[in-house]
């Protein structure tokens, strides 16, 4: 099994939201979805059979540790461990939050019926993040951060049968833009500078200028490298991600962190570079398979552990329907971490 757990002090108002001397009952119920956690007092593996098992009440488990490396990967690790590739799964760059780009992104939520603004305040770099059902649908919201006509989507062979069409679709409403597709192979082993090298050969071959736009659909992997290749060509390109997993909705897609893993070590080679817009639809995530969905959950426990008590407590207080996809825990779940 490979451990991805750390433990640390738990702040009084943390202490709180959970019963001392059990393990918080929101990670007792991602073990429903074959996941397993570590004690933070011996390092043993929890069961569902002994999950009341005494644990220090001075400690929480930070993270989760999974058994199968296509479940989780990297929930808090600073060792940046490797994804495995599959195929039937939304994918997302392993990349872990900072507190430094958490503190950077200063922003201010508008909720309106069917669609919530958190526009993220970096001076001229400022840029909305768009949470909501069937935003894809919404061209008046995409078509105003195209600020050029043509259009480079980028995306992989998993997410491209789902929402591709949809997307295309979207964009193309009015008939102002011009579009060009790269559909790159799925999985963390292509975040790579050769594969990457497809997304600026199909720029060059369709002539796409300095006023072009990049866009990621997909996970983490995709936003990462779509992010690199727009903050590269030409000396840096329009950009706007659309995640579609619970990962890269609230991790990756936001802070401006993009680029490549290298031999020698993971995004080593890259560049902050803020998108337009995020335009994240939620409905993206139904069709999560339960391990990707619990995963990113996990992350997202993870945050309220570290600095968010009142996060935390929501978790516990709604993980039922979270895990059941309850339509208005999807917004929530991704608009309460940012």
């Amino acid at each position: 099994m490979v451990s991805l757990c750390r433990t640390r002090q738990a702040p009084s108002t943390a202490v709180a939201t959970t019963q001392s001397n059990s393990v918080p009952p929101c990670c007792v119920q991602l073990l429903s979805l074959g996941m397993q956690i570590n004690s933070a007092c011996s390092g043993a593996p929890v069961t569902a059979k002994n999950v009341s098992a005494p644990v220090r009440p001075s400690v929480l488990p930070r993270c989760l540790a999974a058994s199968d490396a296509h479940a989780v990967s990297r929930l808090c690790s600073s060792n940046k461990q490797q994804q495995q590739p599959c195929s039937l799964r939304h994918r997302r760059t392993a990349c872990v939050c900072s507190a430094a780009s958490a503190r950077a992104v200063h922003s201010v939520a508008i909720q309106t019926e069917t669609l919530q603004t958190v526009n993220v305040s970096l001076g001229n770099r400022s840029y909305p993040i768009y949470i909501g059902r069937g935003l894809l649908n919404r061209s008046d919201l995409l078509q105003q951060h195209i600020l050029g006509k043509k259009v480079l989507v980028v995306t992989n062979e998993t997410v491209a049968p789902l929402y591709l069409e949809r997307c295309l679709q979207t964009i193309k409403a009015g008939g102002k833009h011009d579009v060009e597709v790269v559909s790159l192979p799925d999985g963390e082993q292509y975040k790579s500078l050769e594969v990457l090298q497809q997304v600026w050969d199909k720029a060059l071959q369709s002539r796409l200028d300095r006023n072009s736009t990049f866009i990621a659909l997909g996970g983490g992997v995709i936003g990462d490298m779509c992010g690199f290749a727009a903050a590269a060509y030409q000396r840096g390109v329009h950009f706007i991600q659309v995640p579609t997993t619970v990962m890269a909705t609230v991790d990756s897609s936001v802070g401006g962190k993009t680029g490549v893993n290298h031999p020698l070590g993971k995004n080593m080679i890259g560049a902050f570079y803020q998108p337009q817009c995020v335009l994240i639809d939620t409905d993206t995530l139904n069709t999560l398979p339960d391990r990707e969905l619990a995963s990113g959950i996990s992350e997202i426990i993870k945050y309220g552990l570290i600095r968010d008590a009142p996060l935390f407590q929501w978790l516990e207080q709604n993980m039922d329907r979270l895990l059941q996809r309850d339509a208005e825990m999807r917004g929530r779940v991704v608009s309460e971490p940012l």
